[in-house]
């Protein structure tokens, strides 16, 4: 009887190779073009799996939302969408006050704490922000919480901008390209003054806060208010460092201290001011009710000071608050810098994998090499990998190196599919707004995106496996998890002109099921052999889409 069980197990483990084999011959013969396969010597890299459940954040806006005033209610009516696509939070643009008021994306901010309540300074009488009402916003933020998504305020401290008055000040001249070359001083008129009572009753006047800003609350300025515009254009390409300020260290170096940004930047080193920020984040989180923060431009800011004040607030307020940090540079030394002065406090956007991606884009790179020196490698708990955001769409911060459209859904299947944070650009998502000073834009990718964040809430878990082959293609599989029924998946990309096969294991316990390619870029099935072996494939560039994500059928 033992015998006829043993020779029985031998013909059906012939009969699934024999369809194996069948399966590839078909599988090639419907691809019908040169294909490329994996080596033995190939490198094959075991990562740790990433959790039970995966974080995918939504950044809701681009740099050209509309200004109409109803982005707070479209966001809402859109958090049952956002929820059943597999988002766990989303990201909002900065809510408060602008110095351009309802034309302001909110990253020239005037007062923190006007969310939409009151006039103010150059808003045209008007209450509004661009995206809409305090009462909206709030509203906004109990729908998201109500479809189960954590809500993340952009909180943008590097500067201000709009003040309401003139202070007479001295002022050294600096070089914008050498912040270490003085040009001579000079009295200045600096628009400092903040006082948020310029239209009487209507203004925000001392609610919430009685703070009030002046010359001692900031390092530099750009603009001389006492002389007209075109004396101001004809000094040059300088910023005014005030009389007994210094610039704010440590920072990143680029231009010998990249302190100065923009507009009116604060002294991180004035006691007052620092603890007027602590007690505004505090206010903010409780009031908003938010889950967490996106911390804006930190690469111009002291460095220690968003360790500090993030401590601080989630001490007063009792929440564990999230964060994660926008330090716009590809290098990975000064993002190191930075995330060892801050000691795990916040995570980190993955800039140097975004300009990977940029690189592949742009022609030819050795695909090995693509997780190489990136946030993703060095810090894989700190990382948040994203494709595109409103400062690298065409013609924003990021100026003439942005990437290639036909390498994005490629870059969406590698964040998406893989382990840790992703985030997905609403830019992408819906496509960007075309404007006469920016006429180039990203066309809406709704479908594809769609498809890959259900390939990721329903699939994406289980210990990963990267297979980092050639120069022109990778893969790697997750193995799947007891918590997530049929789950498991395996990803080919390629940056190449030719059809890519890759033999990857997704693990014995798929033995004998049929997989296929979720993303519809490739036809036909693979069958998974009895050790967890599949040949999966892909495209080249010449027959479309470059990649492929395959799951249980």
């Amino acid at each position: 009887m033992v015998k006829k069980k043993k020779n029985s197990r031998i013909i059906i483990l012939s009969l699934i190779s024999l369809c194996f084999m069948l399966c590839m011959f078909v599988a090639a013969d419907v691809l019908g073009s040169k294909t490329v396969k994996a080596s033995e010597e190939d490198e094959v890299v075991t990562t740790k799996a990433f959790g039970t459940e995966n974080e995918t954040m939504f950044q809701a806006y681009e740099w050209e939302t509309d200004r109409d005033g109803n982005h707070w209610n479209r966001m809402a009516d859109m958090s049952g969408k956002l929820s059943e696509l597999g988002f766990s939070s989303v990201w909002l643009p900065p809510a408060y006050k602008g110095m351009l008021g309802v034309d302001d994306t909110g990253y020239n901010p005037y007062d923190l704490y006007d969310l939409g309540e009151f006039y103010a300074n150059n808003n045209n009488n008007c209450i509004r922000t661009r995206y809409g009402t305090k009462d909206e916003y709030l509203r906004m933020i109990d729908r998201m919480h109500n479809n189960g998504l954590k809500v993340y305020a952009d909180v943008v401290l590097n500067h201000k901008a709009g003040g309401e008055g003139i202070e007479t000040v001295n002022a050294t001249m600096i070089d914008q390209n050498n912040r270490q070359r003085a040009m001579g001083n000079v009295n200045i008129g600096a628009y400092t003054k903040f006082n948020f009572d310029v239209h009487g009753s209507k203004s925000r006047n001392n609610k919430y806060s009685s703070f009030k800003w002046n010359a001692s609350c900031f390092d530099a300025v750009d603009w001389d208010g006492s002389i007209s515009a075109e004396q101001n254009w004809n000094r040059g390409n300088i910023i005014y460092l005030l009389n007994g300020k210094r610039w704010d260290s440590p920072v990143d170096n680029e231009n010998g201290n990249y302190d100065y940004l923009a507009n009116l930047d604060v002294d991180f080193d004035c006691d007052y001011v620092v603890e007027e920020y602590k007690r505004w984040g505090a206010w903010y989180a409780e009031f908003a009710n938010l889950d967490g923060f996106r911390l804006d431009a930190v690469k111009h800011i002291k460095f220690d000071f968003f360790k500090e004040w993030l401590r601080d607030v989630r001490r007063t307020t009792g929440k564990d608050l999230y964060s994660v940090a926008e330090y716009l540079d590809g290098n990975m030394n000064d993002l190191s810098r930075y995330v060892e002065a801050t000691a795990g406090e916040t995570d980190v956007f993955d800039f140097p994998l975004w300009y990977k991606f940029r690189d592949v884009s742009k022609g030819s790179f050795d695909m090995r090499t693509l997780f190489r020196g990136t946030l993703s490698e060095k810090y894989p708990e700190l990382a948040v990998t994203f494709v595109e955001n409103h400062d690298t769409q065409p013609g924003k911060e990021i100026k003439s190196k942005c990437m290639e459209n036909w390498f994005k859904g490629a870059a969406y299947a590698t964040i998406l599919t893989r382990g840790g944070k992703a985030c997905v650009f609403y830019g992408d998502y819906f496509g960007t707004n075309q404007t006469a000073e920016y006429p180039e834009t990203i066309p809406a990718m709704k479908d594809e995106l769609e498809t890959l964040l259900r390939i990721r809430r329903d699939y994406a878990y289980g210990e990963q496996v990267d297979y980092l082959n050639a120069h022109s293609y990778i893969g790697w599989v997750r193995k799947g998890d007891y918590n997530h029924p049929n789950s498991g998946l395996a990803t080919v990309i390629t940056n190449g002109y030719e059809d890519v096969y890759m033999t990857m294991n997704v693990g014995s316990q798929h033995a004998g099921e049929v997989w296929y390619d979720a993303t519809g870029n490739v036809e036909g099935t693979v069958i998974i052999d009895g050790n967890g072996n599949g040949n999966f494939y892909t495209r080249g560039r010449n027959g479309g889409n470059c990649y492929s994500v395959w799951v249980k059928r």
